[in-house]
């Protein structure tokens, strides 16, 4: 029971320095400031991806984009590899011997305030995806480009409650030290509940 809790203590702690070395790379790029606001968000995710090649020497990681995620099925030729998923960022890190390595994963989408579309799709290819367990462990993004990352948030819970869905909503909870940004929402996943974590990064602000 012990070394139960004492791994979950490790897992969280992983998943929490996943998301601050993200963060860590907005920060960098919001300083150097080169991106264009025109860009989607592959680039987006691109670009911060640089910024994640410096930060994860410190701390030993293999950072990834767009890594594809096989199942059984896909090894053995039932489904084609082109339809695995590819959440946007992966992050790996071993920790215990002869044990499959950590693994934390953060899903991208652009969004503006005033978009119907694109909240539309950060509910219906974002946190759907991670409620049928199509991506394993990880957060959602929101890449900001219009608005604030609160009016995004109003927006989507907005669309949920619509939806019949308002227990979903977006709930502002700051998880990672010094940035305001992050949300937290509770979905059922199968039959159980599940948490999940929101990281919004303004790269415009009106």
């Amino acid at each position: 029971m012990l070394i139960n809790k004492f791994r979950q203590e490790i897992k969280d702690n992983l998943c929490l320095r996943c998301m601050t070395l993200f963060v860590d790379a907005y920060q960098l790029a919001v300083s150097d400031n080169v991106y264009k606001i025109g860009w989607d968000e592959d680039q987006f995710t691109a670009h911060l991806c640089g910024y994640l090649n410096q930060l994860k020497v410190k701390g030993q990681w293999f950072v990834s984009p767009q890594q594809p995620y096989y199942t059984e099925n896909h090894y053995s030729g039932i489904e084609h590899a082109s339809v695995a998923p590819r959440p946007d960022i992966r992050f790996e890190k071993y920790i215990w011997q002869n044990e499959s390595p950590f693994e934390f994963t953060i899903e991208a989408k652009n969004l503006k305030s005033n978009d119907s579309h694109l909240k539309a799709r950060y509910i219906d290819t974002g946190i759907e995806n991670f409620r049928n367990k199509r991506y394993p462990d990880g957060c959602l993004a929101g890449y900001v480009i219009q608005g604030t990352a609160d009016e995004c948030a109003t927006a989507i819970n907005s669309l949920l409650r619509k939806r019949k869905r308002a227990s979903e909503g977006l709930i502002k909870t700051n998880f990672i030290r010094g940035f305001e940004s992050s949300y937290l929402s509770t979905h059922i996943s199968g039959n159980a509940p599940m948490s999940l974590r929101h990281i919004f990064l303004e790269f415009y602000i009106n």
